[in-house]
C-alpha cells in the first residue's frame, strides 16, 4: 500500500473517535481536578475528583455551559444508561465549565431532576470557563469526554456537536476485562 494512502486512513480513524482532539492523551497520568459537586438541594462540595476515586473507572464529561444542550443531555443520559448496569461501580462526572457559579449552582439541580441519573454526578469549575488548565479542553469542543482508569486516561475525546449515537465510540475504551469486574 502506497504510504500516503496509509496515513490518509490512519488520520481518518483517529478523527472518526471524535471531531476534536481534546483532553489528556490516552496513557497520561491523571492531573489533578479541582471540582465543586453538588452534594444536595444547593449544597456544594469543593472536591479533587480524581483523588476521590483512585482507581475506580470514571468518565468526566466537560460541558461549556454555553453549549449544553438537548443532545449533550441525551447522550449523558445514553452513558448513564450503559453505566448503571455494569458491576465495576463506574462513574459520569458531568462538568460544567462557567463563569457563573452562582447560577450553576442553580442550575444543575434541575438538570438532575430532569434527567434522572443514576451513575452519574454533576458539579462545575469556574476557575476558568475554558477548563482545566492541565485537561487540555478544546475551546471549539461542546463536549470533551475523558475516560479515566487505575490513575490513567483511557480515551479523551472530543466533539463539536454529540448525539447519543456517539457512546458506543466511547464505550469500546471502556469495556472492562473479566479481571476488572472484580
Amino acid at each position: 500500500m502506497h504510504p500516503l494512502m496509509t496515513f490518509a486512513m490512519l488520520n481518518f480513524s483517529l478523527v472518526a473517535d471524535g471531531d476534536l482532539t481534546s483532553g489528556p492523551k490516552a496513557g497520561a497520568p491523571v492531573p489533578p481536578l479541582p471540582l465543586t459537586m453538588m452534594v444536595g438541594e444547593g449544597k456544594t462540595k469543593k472536591v479533587n475528583m480524581p483523588a476521590e476515586r483512585q482507581d475506580l473507572l470514571t468518565v468526566y464529561a466537560f460541558i461549556p455551559a454555553a453549549a449544553w444542550a438537548r443532545p449533550t443531555a441525551r447522550y449523558l443520559k445514553k452513558l448513564d444508561s450503559e453505566l448503571a448496569t455494569w458491576e465495576a461501580n463506574p462513574l459520569l462526572v458531568a462538568v460544567w465549565l462557567t463563569e457563573n457559579a452562582d447560577s450553576t449552582k442553580d442550575y444543575l439541580p434541575k438538570v438532575e431532576q430532569s434527567l434522572q441519573f443514576q451513575a452519574t454526578t454533576l458539579g462545575f469549575f469556574a476557575d476558568d470557563p475554558s477548563g482545566p488548565k492541565d485537561w487540555g479542553i478544546h475551546p471549539e469542543a461542546g463536549l470533551t469526554v475523558v475516560a479515566v482508569h487505575r490513575q490513567k486516561i483511557i480515551a479523551s475525546l472530543g466533539y463539536r456537536s454529540v448525539n447519543e449515537n456517539d457512546v458506543k465510540t466511547l464505550l469500546k475504551y471502556l469495556r472492562p476485562s473479566p479481571q476488572d469486574q472484580r
